[in-house]
């Protein structure tokens, strides 16, 4: 209950005759009870024996019980709080109250007014005081201040724990109403999606950077991207690495659309998510330019000093991220490392259940495959082929129909079968030994010899389990029938 006392520095705006009014209203009519009960929960009275006249009204009134000042006599004395509101005289003085007979709902609205306006009274108070006294964290203090006045102005108590409460009401549903949830919003068709958390990651050189761009492009100008629908919106591209070539990238997009990157906004500073300064400046920047898509590049350089493998460090991230989705409904793109391996995102797993998207990017020479390692919502996408062509001193990404290896030759599978001429030109080789000449990543060397071999590039002379490897038409295939089947070995 309120105490008139706590924290007074100066007058507090108090109203009696309208708190007596509000009760003496409720006594004589008790039908109004459920309209006041609307306006007031009873912690808007000052006086804390108005306030437990109000509870003990409203209690008796929910228990189908009669209400007037004998019945509630009665009850206060059960509770135990005849004495503290000011004994029985008080119950009938307020029987009395002249303009008893008026609607409760006018006074009470009037009570809930005058409670705001206290309530700010109280919350600047506090934060005077605090300010004053030169004790703890003034960010702690302001944030206190703007939780005090947001409650006040949504008319809700209690500070965050009850503001909370009131959202979870709100959010409830049954059965029927979860048709009212709309399905996922694409941003890319069965790519992106707003109002999410996205990762795209990939080693480094891989061109993870040149899709995110590509994309931010496609979507701020309403264009398809790799035939596949965007939804147009603005974009608001951080840039935390390789600022100084950002310039280069863009005007060679532009080139090659013939098209201005135009809502396109490039923040180049490295905005420390985990910083409480930083974080809450970027939140208030995104909820005042409400982009459709964020761009994070890279992640690593937005959280400096964070420990990668530490799941909690990295919930951290995640939530930092969530409140930028919160503040905008954009899909919040973060771009990561790929791990040593190559096969998934460097550090902890705390993204993966966050994530709406995960994206993964690989380059072999030219060609860039972009792959779906999760969609939460949907489908994962096929792989889509890409290739990098030269615009304006830069690159640019063109679509391709198909991986390299089903119509063309790529630069890794030219390096595989010389080595496999040079060193083994008229015998045959395992793929460990042809690996260990050919001088390429792992994971691409053993893609490049599947697609040699499915095309009959190259020959399988030995069998599924065993195979070796060797040119056609060498002295080792006369005697020995081809076996046009892919490989079985992958990398490790």
């Amino acid at each position: 209950m309120n105490n008139p006392d706590a924290e007074q520095t100066r007058a507090l705006p108090y109203d009696a005759e309208a708190e007596r009014a509000v009760l003496a209203g409720m006594i004589h009519n008790p039908g109004e009870i459920p309209t006041v009960v609307e306006i007031l929960h009873g912690g808007e009275f000052y006086k804390p024996a108005h306030e437990t006249i109000f509870r003990a009204t409203v209690q008796l009134a929910a228990a189908g019980e009669r209400v007037d000042p004998i019945t509630l006599v009665d009850a206060l004395r059960r509770s135990g709080d005849l004495t503290r509101v000011g004994g029985p005289s008080a119950l009938f003085d307020l029987a009395n109250v002249p303009y008893a007979v008026g609607r409760p709902q006018d006074y009470a609205e009037i009570v809930r007014q005058v409670s705001l306006r206290r309530r700010i009274v109280q919350a600047t108070q506090r934060a005077e005081r605090a300010a004053q006294s030169g004790e703890g964290d003034i960010t702690a203090v302001l944030d206190r201040l703007r939780e005090d006045i947001g409650d006040a102005a949504t008319g809700t108590s209690g500070g965050p724990a009850n503001r909370r409460l009131q959202q979870l009401r709100e959010a409830l549903v049954d059965s029927d109403t979860l048709d009212t949830i709309p399905d996922p919003i694409p941003l890319i068709d069965g790519v992106l999606f707003r109002d999410s958390l996205a990762w795209l990651y990939g080693k480094p050189g891989s061109g993870k950077s040149f899709v995110a761009l590509d994309w931010s492009g496609c979507v701020a100008n309403g264009l398809p991207w790799n035939f596949r629908a965007t939804a147009q919106g603005s974009v608001l591209y951080l840039v935390a690495e390789g600022v100084s070539g950002m310039r280069k990238r863009v005007r060679g997009w532009e080139q090659a659309f013939n098209l201005p990157m135009k809502n396109v906004t490039f923040l180049p500073i490295a905005v420390q998510l985990l910083n409480d300064t930083d974080r809450r400046a970027l939140v208030e920047l995104v909820a005042e330019l409400q982009p459709a898509l964020i761009i994070i590049d890279t992640q690593a350089r937005v959280t400096v000093g964070a420990d990668e493998n530490s799941n909690g460090e990295m919930s951290r991230v995640v939530d930092a991220a969530d409140l930028l989705r919160q503040a905008s409904g954009a899909c919040v793109l973060l771009v990561h490392h790929a791990g040593k391996n190559g096969l998934d995102m460097r550090g902890a797993s705390a993204f993966e259940g966050a994530a709406t998207s995960i994206i993964k990017v690989t380059r072999d020479g030219e060609y860039i495959e972009v792959h779906s390692d999760k969609q939460k919502d949907v489908e994962d996408f096929d792989t889509i082929f890409l290739r990098m062509s030269s615009a304006s001193d830069s690159i640019v990404l063109t679509p391709r129909t198909a991986h390299p290896g089903a119509v063309e030759t790529s630069r890794t599978e030219g390096t595989v079968l010389s080595a496999l001429r040079d060193s083994f030109g008229t015998s045959s080789a395992t793929g460990p030994q042809l690996f260990e000449v050919a001088g390429v990543p792992k994971s691409s060397f053993y893609r490049a010899l599947n697609s040699l071999v499915s095309r009959g590039a190259v020959l399988n002379i030995g069998t599924k389990s065993r195979p070796r490897y060797a040119m056609p038409g060498n002295a080792e295939c006369a005697t020995v029938p081809h076996i046009p089947t892919q490989s079985h070995e992958t990398a490790q």
